[in-house]
């Protein structure tokens, strides 16, 4: 029974591994993931550790996506201040006073359903450094939730 060491977790697994293509590289560049492929000829990570890959994949995908939104929306505005709610209410739909508009994924929702980044940070939950260091395209100057 054949048995490999996932690149990304080091653990060793038998049959349950995928090999890393150069699609899966591409991905694991845009993650920002250094992982040292040279290390053995026929590179592999685990299903657990693909499926992670690929959730975090979707997880920027989003966050891109919605970046392009607020960036779009602060050139056709000519300005950098504003809420999220006006890109809210510009692309997606109507929003009421007590909703909440996600800096990361765009979704809206009532405001207690939501917490503020700078709280998370300061419960140490979120590292601003680990934010610049993995989603540096995100400009975090604007407000990421009102």
């Amino acid at each position: 029974m054949a048995e490999s060491v996932c690149r990304l977790c080091l653990e060793v697994h038998r049959m349950d591994f995928e090999i890393i293509t150069l699609h899966t590289t591409v991905v694991l560049n845009i993650l920002r993931l250094k992982v040292d492929l040279d290390i053995s000829e026929e590179p592999v990570m685990c299903r657990s550790c693909a499926r992670l890959v690929k959730m975090a994949f979707g997880f920027k995908s989003t966050c891109l996506f919605t970046e392009e939104l607020v960036m779009s929306f602060a050139r056709d505005q000519d300005t950098s201040n504003f809420y999220l709610k006006d890109v809210y209410k510009e692309y997606k739909s109507l929003i009421t006073a007590n909703d909440s508009v996600c800096r990361f994924c765009m979704t809206c929702s009532e405001t207690s359903n939501f917490t503020s980044l700078d709280n998370m940070i300061e419960e140490g939950l979120v590292s601003k450094e680990l934010l610049g260091l993995y989603l540096p395209e995100i400009w975090l100057l604007y407000p990421l939730e009102l």
